[in-house]
């Protein structure tokens, strides 16, 4: 099974906070991932290896 891993990173001031998912992330990473994407205006594409 192949997945693709997904980085969020959160600064606030001098504090820095990332959190690294691959493949079936729970669903509150999953949510705030698809925030962050519905920003972006314009298609993620994703490349990887098969």
């Amino acid at each position: 099974m192949y997945g693709i891993g997904h980085n969020i990173t959160i600064t606030i001031g001098d504090k820095t906070h990332s959190v690294y998912c691959y493949g079936s992330c729970p669903k509150e990473f999953r949510d705030i991932l698809e925030k962050i994407k519905s920003l972006w205006p314009y298609k993620i594409q994703y490349v990887g290896w098969i």
